[in-house]
This record gives C-alpha cells, structure tokens and sequence, in this order.
C-alpha cells in the first residue's frame, strides 16, 4: 500500500455551526479530509468505495464526488482514522491524519489512497 498527503491552504471558511462569516454571507464550510482514490497497479480512480472517517467515538462516511474523490463532511480540527474499502480491492485504514485550525477555519488534508486489487 502506497499512501501520499498533500496539503491544501483553504482560507478562512466558516463551518456550518459558525454563526458568522468574514463578510456576514452563508458559506459552504470547507472539508477537513478529502480523498482520491485510485487502483495501484493502473492509477484508475476507484468509484463506489466505501470511505470511513473516525475521530474518537465519532463515524462518518465520506461523500463520493467523481473520479474517485471524497470529501469528509466534518469541518472541524482533529486527528482522525480513514478507512477505504471496495469491491475487488484490499481494505486500506490510515491512521493518525492531523487536521488543524480552528472549528471555523480548517486547513484541509488532501490524501491519495492507492488500493491494491485482491
């Protein structure tokens, strides 16, 4: 299993449960975790994988873009674990994935998670 980070700089964003942004406008809130996956050996994008976000005693499914992207749905900072699975491919878990800022204004982590067909 090959696992790469990038970092992206996202600027101030407020989240969902903010009650004000920098210009008093509605704002989508930017994800703390966003994903691509791909087939090791090809470098296709993987559809329809099965994305799983834990923080603590908290679980979330990452919603699916295309292309194989996900986006986590939380905005807040933290440490969290990702676990990837689809059909014909080998289960990855990632742990230990920092997201920092503040709950209003979250660096997003950007992560390539090569899965290793069965």
């Amino acid at each position: 299993m090959r696992v790469a980070f990038t970092v992206l700089l996202v600027a101030f964003v407020p989240a969902a449960n903010c009650r004000y942004s920098a210009c008093n406008l509605p704002v989508v809130p930017a994800p703390a975790i966003v994903a691509t996956v791909t087939d090791i050996q090809t470098g296709a994008p993987i559809s329809g994988a099965t994305l799983t976000l834990t923080e603590g005693l908290v679980t979330e499914t990452m919603l699916e873009g295309s292309a194989g992207t996900y986006a986590g749905r939380s905005s807040h900072p933290g440490t969290f674990s990702l676990t990837a699975q689809a059909t014909g491919f080998e289960d990855v878990t990632m742990d230990n994935i920092t997201v920092t800022g503040q709950p209003c204004a979250v660096t997003t982590v950007g992560l390539t998670v090569q899965m290793n067909p069965l």
